[in-house]
C-alpha cells in the first residue's frame, strides 16, 4: 500500500506542478485552479492544429475542453468567444472537443465541427450546435452544415470516413493527460481551472496577462 501511494504521488506530481488553489467562481461556487506541468500545458494549444482565434505568438493561451451536448459548456461558450473580442491579439483561444461517453452522438458532433473548421467555419458551426443541443443526429449535422454554407460533398465525406475521429481522440488524450475529467474545463497558460463561472474567465485572463496566477491563494 505504501508503494502504491508513493507511485500515485509521483504520477500526480508529473502532471500538477503545485498546490491547488480555490477561489469564489462568481456564482456561489468555488473555482478549482491547479498549476500544470509547463511542457504538458504547451501541447494543449498546438498539438493537432485545433480550432483557434488569435495569434499563436500570443502571451496567453486559453484552451477550453468542451462537449456540444453539455449545458454547462453551452453557458461557457459565449463568454469564451468574448475573450477574443475583449483581449484581441493579446491572447489566443483554443477549442478542444471533449465529448463525454454518456452523450450519444457527441463524438460525431465534435467531428462535424472539425469538418466545418477544415472549411474555415468552425465558430459558426460551433454556435449552431450549441443552439441545437437536443438535435444532433447525422441528418441534423448535415442540415446545419447546409445552413452555414459548407461544401456538402466534402462535409459528408468527412463524416462518412470519420476523417476527424483521430483529431477528437487526440483532444481526449491530451485532456486526460492533464487530468481533465469533466467539462467545461479551462486551461489558461499552465493553469487548469474547473468549476469556473463563465463570467469569471475574463478576470482570470487579465490576471495571467499581468503575470499573476488566475486567482489569489485560497482564502
Amino acid at each position: 500500500a505504501v508503494v502504491i501511494a508513493a507511485l500515485a504521488g509521483f504520477i500526480v506530481g508529473k502532471v500538477f506542478a503545485g498546490p491547488t488553489k480555490r477561489a469564489p467562481s462568481g456564482d456561489g461556487g468555488r473555482a478549482v485552479v491547479v498549476p500544470l506541468d509547463a511542457a504538458k500545458a504547451a501541447k494543449l494549444a498546438t498539438e493537432g492544429d485545433p480550432p483557434a482565434k488569435g495569434p499563436a505568438s500570443a502571451k496567453v493561451k486559453v484552451v477550453l475542453f468542451s462537449d456540444f451536448q453539455c449545458p454547462f459548456c453551452k453557458n461557457a461558450a459565449g463568454p469564451f468567444e468574448d475573450l477574443a473580442k475583449k483581449f484581441g491579439d493579446k491572447i489566443q483561444i483554443v477549442y478542444r472537443p471533449f465529448p463525454l461517453p454518456g452523450h450519444k452522438g457527441a463524438d460525431l458532433a465534435a467531428e462535424a465541427a472539425l469538418a466545418a473548421n477544415e472549411q474555415g467555419k468552425f465558430w459558426e458551426y460551433h454556435d449552431v450546435l450549441y443552439a441545437h443541443m437536443d438535435a444532433q443526429t447525422r441528418s441534423d449535422l448535415e442540415t446545419y452544415a447546409q445552413q452555414i454554407g459548407l461544401e456538402m460533398s466534402a462535409f459528408r465525406q468527412a463524416l462518412e470516413s470519420r476523417k476527424f475521429k483521430p483529431a477528437v481522440d487526440t483532444s481526449l488524450a491530451l485532456g486526460r493527460s492533464v487530468q481533465v475529467s469533466a467539462v467545461p474545463t479551462v486551461i489558461i497558460n499552465n493553469w487548469l481551472v474547473t468549476n469556473i463561472a463563465p463570467t469569471a474567465m475574463a478576470g482570470m485572463v487579465e490576471r495571467v496577462l499581468a503575470g499573476k496566477p488566475p486567482v489569489d491563494a485560497a482564502r
